[in-house]
């Protein structure tokens, strides 16, 4: 068997490997808020602002522990009703659980 054929697949598996690691992305902590926000409205029985457009950007995280990561990040609304974009910075901690990012405050 060529030795070549046998580089790709465990060099691969080692990118794939590094990139599951690692502190939560933009996207990661989006779909964090996104539940969080979901779990709220069923909660209360609410769906005020549960489909209003968010984007989460500038992502600083450090490692807080073994599992956790402190983010700092910018979190922008656009919420009609409220004049529009709005643009808060947040902050919270995150961990992975089965396979997902969860806001865990």
């Amino acid at each position: 068997m060529n030795s070549k054929l046998l580089i790709l697949p465990l060099g691969a598996s080692v990118f794939l490997a590094s990139c599951s690691g690692g502190a939560p992305s933009n996207k990661d902590i989006e779909r964090a808020f996104k539940n969080n926000m979901d779990q709220v409205t069923s909660l209360f029985g609410s769906d005020f602002g549960k489909d209003a457009p968010f984007s989460i950007e500038n992502t600083n995280c450090k490692k807080q522990d073994a599992e956790r990561y402190h983010c700092n990040f910018s979190v922008t609304v656009d919420v009609p009703m409220l004049g529009g974009q709005q643009t808060y910075e947040q902050s919270g901690v995150f961990m992975k659980r089965d396979g997902r990012w969860r806001h865990t405050y």
